[in-house]
């Protein structure tokens, strides 16, 4: 939509011993990437998805965040260590990530071998 990930970049590069992930979706052109900025709006559970699932589909992501997954990025509470908020940032996993899944970063597609020989 409007097309936000058009002029987008990769921001993070994730390779340790814990998570293997390229993150990407700040938007290219400020002017479109603040209209999905969160912070810039008021906070609720979710303010870029809508919308908001109901509360029968919550829980356990379907997928597992494993190699060539392309999930859903969040912020999270550091005092509770919830999720509350679904961002347009999204990343790939460079490498099986399921201590992602507990915590909710929602995989949406599986991009295959194929495609992770240009991420890596």
């Amino acid at each position: 939509r409007l097309g936000y990930y058009s002029d987008d970049y990769v921001f993070r590069v994730v390779d340790d011993d814990r998570l293997g992930i390229v993150q990407f979706g700040t938007g290219g052109v400020p002017s479109v990437s603040n209209v999905y900025n969160y912070e810039s709006v008021e906070a609720t559970p979710c303010s870029v998805v809508e919308p908001q699932p109901s509360a029968g589909v919550i829980g356990q992501p379907m997928e597992s965040n494993l190699r060539g997954w392309l999930s859903m990025s969040t912020s999270s509470n550091a005092d509770t260590g919830t999720t509350w908020n679904a961002t347009a940032e999204l990343f790939i996993n460079t490498r099986d990530n399921p201590r992602l899944d507990p915590l909710l970063f929602v995989p949406l597609c599986y991009i295959g071998e194929e495609g992770m020989k240009v991420v890596d």
